[in-house]
């Protein structure tokens, strides 16, 4: 039920954020904000749904912090990145690529009651946070599977797998990557702290600035 939940809430996102372009308006900054080093903070609402909202705080160091909330989700997701102003665009590339998801690879020991088949253990980040939503494809697509679901994990194993790619979501991906030839069970760990399960990927978003209101450009 929570997989189905995740996949619910994924596509709603989807549909907002890339259906719907995004009209966003700029919100007096405060003494605190002052004190964050904000130098604009924007805010607008979903067409679709006004209890849906979205926040963009741009800071002194060109790092920027988006947030999205929606009535359907209990937590806010959010992106983080670099911003850029060019004439009247202002352009947000996010902190992560989309298609180069960064992944390190630890071989351990193989488990003994699974006949001598490789396995692949469950996908975390450097926090530990687990993905077991993640797609863990296999031998160039001839396979597939859940990343902390039982063919990965627990199930009978894979007699070869000699490269592997990871996929979250419908658009987060990593390269294609070799993998030894030996007895052990395969470790895959995403280098990065923030956790991609409350992450929206923006896909460097473009807005139009004009006065006080941001419109986005599809791109």
């Amino acid at each position: 039920m929570k997989m189905n939940k995740y996949f619910i809430l994924f596509y709603l996102i989807l549909y907002s954020l890339y259906c719907d372009g995004q009209n966003l308006k700029a919100i007096r900054i405060s003494h605190k904000d002052k004190k964050a080093n904000i130098v604009f903070y924007y805010r607008g609402n979903d067409s679709n749904s006004v209890a849906t909202t979205y926040s963009l705080r741009l800071y002194t160091d060109k790092s920027f912090l988006y947030q999205y909330k929606s009535p359907f989700m209990e937590d806010t997701l959010f992106n983080s990145g670099i911003w850029q102003i060019q004439n009247d665009t202002l352009i947000l590339y996010n902190s992560l690529t989309m298609d180069k998801l960064p992944i390190e690879i630890e071989y351990t020991d193989i488990s003994m009651d699974n006949n001598y088949r490789r396995k692949i253990g469950i996908l975390k980040d450097l926090n530990g946070t687990q993905y077991i939503h993640a797609m863990v494809w296999i031998n160039n697509l001839k396979m597939g599977c859940m990343g902390g679901m039982a063919v990965c994990c627990t199930g009978p194993g894979f007699e070869t797998i000699d490269s592997i790619r990871v996929h979250i979501g419908k658009d987060i991906f990593s390269d294609w990557i070799d993998i030894e030839q030996n007895d052990k069970d395969i470790l895959l760990t995403i280098l990065t702290t923030t956790d991609l399960t409350k992450t929206v990927f923006l896909n460097d978003k473009i807005f139009i600035k004009k006065r006080r209101t941001l419109k986005e450009i599809k791109n």
